[in-house]
């Protein structure tokens, strides 16, 4: 709960709980009255209104009537009864009204901390302080298919993380277009468009493009690409680690297959929809996103360019390049890294992989990590519709994982089995409500917040070895409360 809203609550309650147990004068009622008017009026302004505060807001409209009537019962008093109200409450109706009162204030407190609290993550534990910057490029020799006005370019919204010598203001929110992000969460599940609201307030450890950290110097570069309808601040949870550990992060998010992507412009960019998933349309979503890699790694080695000068120009260590992702993400890398000499080193978040990378295997140092397979008999009828698959097909799809994670590492590499992991278990995602991501089965048995320990150290260890020839450290302290399994795949 944020501070003003804990404010409004602590002031109705007051003011219902000296009403319940003592009548008031006239001066002290419209007094109480107008101060929880001005409360609420500023937590609208500031905060906003959210379907969490509800009983909040019941409240203070219970406490409005009553403190109004009693103005109206002390104004139509008689001579010598205008300071007291006309009629107190029987014993009866206080314990009733009491306890009404005493049950709004739990739910009241309570509930916003337990289905929406504070989006947080974890402390950086680099030499480094943590920037970050946003851009958008076109890209001017690629038309973009999505729209139906002819001519229109293909652009990209990239974000990224980097090592700072010192903060520059104030953290930075979570997502630069967070109410845009709340609505289209909401939307696809159905409910209004504030009800994910605690995202619009999130703040991370990064502040706004301070100056590169000069005692780094030149930093390896790691590119980034989310899952279908994901977002490019989705594992914000291991940006901001990795870049106070010395590595530039560029996260790119591909427009019409991601959610609260709202261009410079002002225009929303709604997702074109999971038909880009069937068939041959899949196909090209891939190779779309390989493209948008290649023209944003172009766009880094052209430095410097005007809007990142000040920040990176000068400071990548372009020789080495590695690329992750998470679900399609983590496919684009493969695939990045079969087309792409440029890229050294990829890690796959539980990607089930398909293109090229799977007919012909990555040829280089990769590493995959996978969750448990879900048991597709629980999975509720209304998500497949939702996801327009059928009980069958998903099935077949999620066996065939295995087989296609060893054909991705036929020319041998990693995998690591998350036992208590689950798809969404790799992005920030069971972070913005853990209750409703247990709910809705996106969360595992796991701590959350242990499995992005684990993955982040893991992933750490591996660019560490494989961009900056660390190989020393080959033991990793993982959190005690995650099961991994290390899975070795041998060349064929």
């Amino acid at each position: 709960m944020r501070p003003l809203e804990g404010i409004l609550l602590g002031m109705v309650t007051i003011a219902l709980l000296a009403r319940w147990l003592r009548p008031r004068n006239r001066q002290t009622t419209a007094s109480l009255l107008g101060m929880l008017v001005i409360l609420f009026a500023l937590h609208l302004f500031f905060d906003g209104a959210r379907w969490t505060m509800l009983f909040v807001y019941g409240l203070v409209v219970v406490a409005v009537v009553v403190f109004a009537g009693d103005l109206r019962r002390i104004a139509h008093a008689r001579a010598g009864e205008s300071s007291r109200w006309k009629a107190v409450p029987s014993p009866a109706r206080r314990v009733v009204t009491g306890l009404a009162l005493l049950a709004a204030v739990v739910l009241g407190w309570f509930l916003p901390a337990w289905l929406l609290p504070r989006v947080t993550f974890p402390r950086p534990d680099g030499l480094y302080q943590v920037g970050r910057l946003d851009v958008y490029w076109v890209d001017s020799t690629r038309e973009e298919v999505h729209t139906p006005e002819a001519g229109d370019r293909r652009g990209v919204l990239v974000s990224f993380w980097y090592p700072a010598e010192s903060p520059n203001g104030r953290a930075l929110r979570y997502h630069p277009q967070g109410r845009q992000l709340a609505a289209d969460v909401a939307a696809a599940q159905g409910l209004p468009g504030f009800f994910f609201w605690n995202l619009t307030r999130a703040r991370t450890h990064a502040t706004q493009a301070p100056r590169f950290s000069i005692r780094q110097g030149r930093a390896p570069l790691l590119l980034f690409s989310h899952g279908f309808e994901g977002t490019r601040v989705q594992n914000t949870f291991e940006f901001e680690t990795l870049a106070s550990h010395g590595y530039v992060i560029a996260s790119i998010e591909h427009p019409y297959a991601s959610i609260g992507t709202r261009l410079p412009d002002g225009r929303h960019v709604p997702s074109a929809g999971r038909g880009l998933l069937a068939g041959v349309q899949r196909d090209a979503l891939l190779d779309e996103w390989a493209r948008d890699a290649a023209f944003v790694l172009d766009r880094l080695h052209a430095l410097p360019v005007r809007d990142l000068s000040d920040s990176l120009a000068g400071h990548l260590q372009l020789d080495r390049i590695g690329y992750f992702g998470h679900s399609l993400g983590g496919i684009v890398a493969a695939e990045v890294m079969v087309r792409d000499p440029r890229v050294k080193a990829g890690v796959n978040m539980d990607g089930n992989p398909f293109g090229r990378a799977l007919e012909r295997g990555v040829n280089g140092p990769f590493l995959v990590f996978t969750s448990r397979l879900p048991d597709v008999s629980r999975i509720p009828d209304a998500v497949l519709e939702s996801e327009n698959i059928t009980r069958d097909s998903l099935a077949r799809a999620l066996q065939a994982r295995d087989t296609n994670v060893a054909a991705l590492l036929q020319r041998g590499g990693t995998e690591f089995r998350l036992e208590g992991a689950v798809h969404q278990s790799f992005s920030d995602f069971p972070l913005w409500s853990p209750t409703l991501a247990r709910r809705a089965g996106i969360a595992g048995p796991d701590d959350p917040r242990g499995i992005h320990a684990a993955v982040t150290t893991l992933t750490l260890r591996f660019f560490d070895q494989y961009l900056l020839g660390r190989t020393r450290q080959q033991s990793v302290n993982l959190p005690s409360n995650v099961q991994v399994r290390t899975i070795r795949h041998e060349p064929r």
